[in-house]
This record gives structure tokens, sequence and C-alpha cells, in this order.
């Protein structure tokens, strides 16, 4: 914060295509910058929230651009679109406004995902917008290379939809009750998944095999004392997750 960054609490981050860079914040609202200075889009600037949970690049019913999901317990928020350096209020007056937006995706037919704490699942398409699972607790969503969208909730619940099909998954297909943090479609066409207790005391690594998801470690490993929380590929193809106290290690 003594260099101009508005808020310590960094959430994600994203390249511009200006070559700057974009930060969310979880207070601070959306920053950017520009190898010299920060500068910040705040509620008073439009957004819904100063809490920027997740930023995506993407097409909606043909509108291409940044889209923002905002929100918190705290401090209700909605999904914003980034005209340049205007900031459009996209969720305004519908029925996704006011809760906790934890993830935003898009499909190859131009349709936007919006998960939500409070609100659930929404698909936006050209008959509007669509609520899809009524779940009060959303975690992550994924999509893999198919474009097969995975969706999970508070309670270890996952939907995977696609071709316009929803298949359930629940605790008979291996699943514990804990928080969906997220998937990862790896380069080997492995489907992984993280989940974390409520509390972040521990958290389980899934990996998808056929029908069921199997552990491939659990939150009593000392390398994840508070569970799980994100994956990254590494260049030689080996696979990488995080937690939140945790460096990146391979599972």
């Amino acid at each position: 914060m003594a260099d101009g960054l508005p808020h310590d609490s960094i959430g994600e981050i994203a390249p511009a295509l200006d070559g700057s860079i974009w930060v969310i914040t979880f207070g601070g609202g959306l920053v950017q910058y520009d190898d010299r200075t920060f500068w910040a889009l705040t509620k008073s600037d439009g957004l819904p929230s100063a809490w920027v949970s997740v930023i995506r690049e993407g097409r909606n019913r043909g509108i291409r651009g940044l889209w923002l999901g905002t929100g918190d317990f705290h401090d209700a928020g909605g999904v914003a679109f980034l005209d340049g350096s205007k900031v459009n209020h996209w969720s305004k007056g519908t029925d996704i406004d006011g809760g906790w937006m934890t993830d935003i995706r898009f499909d190859g037919r131009e349709r936007m995902w919006v998960s939500s704490h409070l609100r659930g699942l929404f698909r936006h398409d050209a008959s509007g917008l669509t609520n899809l699972w009524s779940t009060s607790i959303m975690g992550r969503m994924g999509m893999d290379r198919e474009g097969t969208l995975w969706v999970g909730n508070s309670v270890g619940e996952v939907r995977r939809y696609r071709e316009d099909d929803w298949t359930a998954y629940g605790a008979e297909h291996g699943l514990v009750p804990e928080i969906i943090r997220a998937f990862h479609h790896h380069s080997d066409g492995t489907l992984w998944m993280a989940s974390t207790a409520l509390g972040w005391a521990t958290g389980t690594l899934f990996r998808l095999d056929g029908w069921s998801f199997l552990p491939a470690s659990g939150g009593n490993s000392p390398l994840f004392p508070q569970g799980f929380r994100c994956f990254a590929s590494g260049p030689d193809g080996s696979l990488w997750v995080g937690s939140p106290v945790g460096p990146l290690a391979p599972p």
C-alpha cells in the first residue's frame, strides 16, 4: 500500500490488452497498474461492491470485454462490465443482484454463467437470465476443453452441464461436504477438483475417474494444513496445487 495500491487484500491479477495489469481487491475495488501508478475503480465509479471477487474476459451475447463479479457477505454485490474505463452495473435490477458473485464463465455459444452465494447459479443467453440451481452458497466453476461446465456448492455437490443436459454428483460418487474451491482440466485429460472444509481447517483434492471422484490427498497433509484453493499446469505437464497458507506444490 505504500506504493499506491489502495488495498492489500488481493484476489486475482489479470493482464489488460494495453499491457497494464488489473488487480481485484477485497474491499478496495478494481485496480489497474501501468508500471508507474495504481488507479482504482470503486463503488463511486459504479461498481456494485468494493469487494471484487472474480474477473473474466469473455463474450456475452455479442458483448466482449472484461466482466467483474463483486460482493461479499458484508457488502451486497452484482455483475459489472468494464467498457473502457466506464463501469456498467450489468446485473442491476435482476434476480442475481445483491448476492456475492463467486465465479463467471463463458461458453462457445456466447452465453455467460454466473455463480453466486445467496442467489445460486444463473445463465444469460438469448432468452434472458435464468436461475438454474437455487442453492444458497456456491463454489467455483470450471470449463473443460470440450465446453463442459462443472459447478459446485458449499456442501460437496457438483453438477456437470454438457450439451444442454445436467448430471448431478454427490456423496454416492465419493464427494464430501466441503466447499468446492476449484476445477482444473489438466493437459492429460484428467479433471481435478479441490474442496475446503468450512473454517479452512482441512481440504480434499479429487480426480474424476469415470463416474467417481477419488480423493488424491487429504487436508491432514502437512503441505496443506488449511485445504486447497487453486491449480496450475507446469510447462512440463506437471500439476501444481496451492493452499491459502502454503506455496504451490505438486500433489
